[in-house]
């Protein structure tokens, strides 16, 4: 016994002008299985869940934010930047976060500090500047 043919296109049949007879013949390709790939749509496995982000999801905060981070002298200088740049504990979330403030903490430890130029020696004492 074969199985019916299974109808999942655009068209209404009962509205059609050849009624049900036209598409008895007509086979589209239906997949019972939620997780196969389909060639037309280009949906594959574990695309029908949404978009997923990137691995590390702090890390684009990081370059976004770089001069702030390798400036600060403490995470709290941190979270006081991000703040002002619209970053709440709502957004502080979706980098996996409990609030602004544990982000900045991250922030702080993964950038490297910026390198403050030394300032210039001191002249020997004993020896006078020539004017």
């Amino acid at each position: 016994m074969s199985t019916p043919p299974r109808w999942n296109g655009p068209v209404d049949p009962a509205s059609s002008d050849r009624g049900l007879g036209a598409l008895s013949g007509v086979r589209v390709p239906v997949s019972r299985r939620p997780d196969e790939a389909s060639a037309r749509t280009g949906a594959g496995k574990g695309q029908g869940k949404g978009r997923r982000g990137p691995a590390d999801p702090v890390r684009a905060l990081m370059h976004h934010h770089h001069d702030l981070c390798a400036r600060a002298v403490d995470p709290l200088e941190i979270a006081a930047g991000l703040e002002a740049h619209g970053v709440t504990d709502r957004t502080a979330a979706r980098f996996r976060h409990r609030d602004v403030f544990s982000l900045a903490e991250e922030l702080y430890a993964r950038v490297p500090r910026a390198e403050e130029p030394e300032p210039p020696a001191a002249p020997a004492p004993g020896r006078a500047l020539a004017a």
